[in-house]
């Protein structure tokens, strides 16, 4: 017989029969996973969200009612919650869940209907932020997840209209659908989202990509892929940095080795794009076809953002992925960020190019229990100065450009390329098939390359 709240005879016995019950709640599959006694204490006193602390108080509160009326005597005190001090008891102490349960049983018996107080506790458990190490390797898989035809043009139809304001949604990291048209650039999506985030930001640069988008795939990639189902279906906690050490990863150092960071001229515009990342027109749909269910989430949530641009301040992020999200492109960190400095438009080609080489069977081949990228100039795809000028300045679909401004931006998707090249991380291989790109040697992706 399944254990039940009815028999129950410790504490122990009690978690585990509230565990089972939130875990079908939240629609987890398996076995759950019941926590510790000591765990949850741990977690319920230093990271529990206050609103589900003040859940559990109020439904202890109106079981303590329930009892003095019912009896005409209040019961032993066994509840404190906004304390200090450690004598005083919680209600994850030892003795507390079984005789808190053991009232609550009573209550029922005497038509008590709310809830037990650990219901809430138990679910917030299981959708907690986990915390997890970050990812530090310079060759990292960014996630891919799905975005439909429909989602794209509707955003892109939004974007050429001054309409970004209005939007509700933003399509992933994916390509579109198989059987639709090609996308204009293989990280189309994601160009989407850069662009929502341009429009949106009052950021203005004649150089660099725009921060916010920087800022969201460097993060996510701190996220390693081992840990990707737990960012979906719990969200996990990456470990807190200082502002100075965030900073090395946004900003090139110049000449004298330093970082050129000026907080009264570019605070204002890094706490913009920390706003960015939380703004709901930034949020990503998601559809889980499986269970039939789905909604909009929010990818990456600033949990600590710095307050004065010193220093010592603190930069703190939580992840939560949508599911069924797969392998996506192998980003070289270093040259991202150095791409992200230099300009929009070697931001964007990286991005594009690196999608464009993660091909499994094509670009990427198994050896063994291994996948390498292959060194054969003949199986990257050729490159046309249309693909290249769409990758560097994607557009929506249905804008027209005149020849003048196709020129200038061709002209800098060029020179970006062309910069690309001599920093080592691209190989242009020209032949009479017509131009081809691949990662050059100094490219974090090869095989013993830079970790």
């Amino acid at each position: 017989m399944p254990l039940s709240l009815q028999s129950a005879r410790n504490d122990e016995e009690v978690v585990e029969a509230v565990s089972r019950a939130a875990w079908h709640k939240c629609g987890l599959d398996g076995d759950p996973e019941i926590p510790a006694l000591n765990e949850l204490a741990d977690w319920w006193r230093l990271e529990c969200p206050r609103e589900i602390r003040l859940q559990a108080e109020g439904r202890t509160s109106k079981l303590i009612d329930f009892c003095v009326h019912r009896d005409g005597k209040p019961p032993k005190q066994f509840l404190l919650f906004e304390t200090t001090e450690p004598e005083l008891p919680t209600l994850l102490d030892r003795g507390q869940p079984y005789d808190i349960t053991q009232r609550w049983l009573y209550a029922r018996e005497s038509g008590f209907d709310g809830r037990h107080p650990l219901g809430g506790v138990l679910v917030a458990w299981y959708t907690r932020r986990v915390p997890v190490p970050a990812n530090t390797r310079n060759d990292s898989v960014f996630p891919r997840i799905g975005a439909t035809r429909q989602e794209e043009k509707a955003v892109a139809l939004a974007v050429s209209q001054g309409q970004v304001g209005q939007m509700l949604t933003l399509p992933g990291f994916g390509p579109g659908e198989p059987d639709g048209p090609p996308n204009p650039t293989p990280a189309y999506p994601l160009m989407l989202w850069e662009m929502a985030s341009r429009a949106l930001s009052h950021e203005r640069n004649k150089h660099a990509a725009w921060l916010a988008a920087r800022i969201f795939v460097d993060v996510i990639l701190d996220v390693a892929p081992e840990h990707w189902p737990l960012s979906a279906s719990h969200g996990v906690r990456l470990p807190a940095q200082r502002f100075r050490d965030f900073l090395a990863r946004i900003y090139t150092p110049g000449r004298s080795g330093r970082i050129h960071w000026s907080r009264t001229k570019q605070l204002d515009t890094m706490l913009e794009a920390f706003d960015l990342l939380e703004a709901r027109e930034m949020r990503i749909p998601w559809t889980d076809s499986e269970k039939q269910v789905g909604g909009l989430r929010r990818v990456l949530v600033p949990l600590d953002v710095p307050r004065s641009g010193h220093a010592d301040d603190v930069v703190q992020f939580a992840i939560h992925l949508p599911p069924g999200i797969t392998e996506g492109p192998l980003l070289d960190r270093i040259f991202l960020r150095l791409a992200g400095a230099k300009s929009m438009p070697a931001w964007r080609l990286w991005l594009n190019l690196s999608d464009l080489w993660r091909i499994p069977g094509r670009t990427r081949v198994p050896v063994g229990r291994t996948w390498f990228q292959v060194k054969a100039a003949g199986r990257y795809p050729v490159v046309s100065d249309a693909e290249l000028l769409a990758w560097a300045f994607p557009t929506p679909e249905g804008a027209t450009l005149n020849r003048s401004t196709q020129r200038t931006r061709l002209s800098r998707a060029r020179k970006a390329l062309e910069w690309m090249i001599e920093q080592g991380a691209v190989s242009d291989v020209s032949s009479s098939e017509g131009r081809r790109l691949m990662p050059g040697p100094n490219w974090a992706g090869w095989r013993g390359g830079r970790k």
